[in-house]
């Protein structure tokens, strides 16, 4: 047999102690491979993980979108027939009741107009209430001790629901109608010495006296340029300073009333802070352009901060017709209109000085006058020998007062009671939301 062959050993190099290795296990190009796919793999993880979060996600949301619109159709469809048919009711029964086009006459009637009583009175103020008489003035400086559950009561009574202005012309050291019940208050001339904000907060806090006691309107601030010697000037009632001065006092006069939910009427347009007596028809002494540039200009900044302004009976022979007073004015009251917008209310000052003074033969013929020419609400004390509403009813129906015009006027008037929450929603502004 032949000999075995010799197997020779190989040695490796790894064995060799002075072996040198010229290449390291893993290059340096294959490691950085293994941690590229590594990374690549957490990353899916990772998304994977995040698309199913929002995958859940998504879920929940989409039922909850689909809960709510189960619950929105049960609740508009498949409410109880009780509930639903009262809903109903009611919103009808708003709707015709407060839409201003419904008003008889009657109604529209009594809604523009302004009576004068005296607080003594107060156990009255229902009988016109009942009527749908638009607002109630304070006459005289004692009220009755029940004069506030008088109020409440005469409004709870109120025609329609449509509450009355309960106003006030509240001027310390001449006229003070509730001071008995509600304090006093710094007169104009004082508070003209102050901060505006000192004015405000003043104002407000006698404001909410007079909310207290029912009174939601006062005729006020007086924005009459102040005049020495003049009857404002004698009642202390006329803010002292420039024009800048009265306005900012007028505006935080107004605000005060305002945040004590008490509404403003500024007076008397066009000015009277230069005549000696205001309870009288008079002619200004300056043309309009004096006026415009100064007493208007104080109305016209403060008319923002006011909800109303009170119209004079002076006369300015440039500018209103020949010897018509401004509250009888078509172009003074139209120039009004322009200047303070379609929502301030335009009321008439007591027309009975019309009547003392013979431009007019009574106070319906007045008011019918004054409300034709651009006013909304017209002042004015019963004599007891006519029904001023009736005979305004009866200028509506005969056409010798526009019912459309006298319906935007009653809109207006019900937009600012309802703004007061003395009214509901005019009928268009329900049937908005039904």
């Amino acid at each position: 047999m032949p000999e075995n062959p010799t197997i020779e050993t190989i040695e490796s190099p790894y064995d060799r102690e002075d072996a040198v290795l010229d290449e390291p296990l893993h290059s340096e190009e294959t490691y950085e491979h293994y941690v590229a796919e590594n990374q690549h793999e957490q990353r899916r993880k990772l998304s994977s993980l995040l698309n199913a979060l929002l995958a859940v996600l998504g879920m929940i949301i989409a039922g909850y979108f689909l809960v709510l619109a189960v619950l929105f159709l049960l609740g508009w469809t498949a409410a109880p027939l009780p509930f639903a048919s009262a809903t109903e009711d009611v919103v009808v029964e708003e709707t015709a009741t407060f839409e201003v086009a419904n008003f008889t006459d009657e109604q529209l009637a009594a809604q523009m107009c302004m009576v004068i009583v005296d607080s003594q009175q107060s156990a009255g103020f229902s009988s016109l209430t009942k009527e749908g008489v638009g607002a109630i003035v304070l006459a005289g400086n004692t009220p009755s001790a029940s004069f506030a559950k008088d109020v409440a009561s005469a409004q709870s009574d109120a025609a329609q629901s449509v509450q009355a202005f309960i106003v006030s012309d509240e001027h310390p050291d001449q006229v003070g109608r509730l001071e008995e019940l509600c304090g006093t208050v710094p007169n104009a001339k004082t508070l003209s010495k102050t901060k505006a904000s000192e004015v405000e907060t003043t104002i407000e806090a006698y404001g909410n006296n007079l909310q207290e006691q029912g009174v939601n309107f006062v005729l006020g601030p007086v924005a009459d340029i102040n005049q020495d010697g003049a009857a404002l000037a004698k009642s202390n009632r006329c803010f002292e300073g420039g024009t800048d001065k009265v306005a900012e006092c007028c505006q935080a006069w107004c605000n005060g009333m305002g945040n004590a939910g008490v509404a403003t009427a500024i007076k008397h347009w066009p000015g009277l802070g230069s005549f000696a007596d205001v309870n009288e028809v008079v002619t200004a002494y300056k043309p309009w352009s004096n006026i415009e540039s100064s007493e208007v200009t104080i109305f016209s900044r403060s008319s923002d901060a006011a909800d109303a302004i009170v119209v004079s009976h002076v006369i300015v022979p440039d500018f209103t017709e020949n010897k018509t007073p401004t509250s009888l004015s078509r172009a003074a009251l139209s120039y009004l209109r322009d200047d303070v917008g379609d929502d301030a209310l335009i009321i008439t000052d007591n027309i009975d000085m019309l009547v003392s003074a013979g431009l007019v033969p009574s106070e319906a013929a007045a008011v019918i006058e004054s409300l034709n020419a651009g006013a909304d609400m017209v002042i004015f004390k019963p004599n007891g020998k006519q029904d001023v509403v009736s005979e305004l009813a009866s200028a509506i129906s005969s056409g010798t007062m526009d019912r459309t015009d006298a319906q935007a006027k009653v809109e207006r008037i019900i937009r600012l009671k309802s703004n007061m929450d003395l009214s509901p929603k005019l009928g268009s502004k329900i049937s908005e939301t039904k």
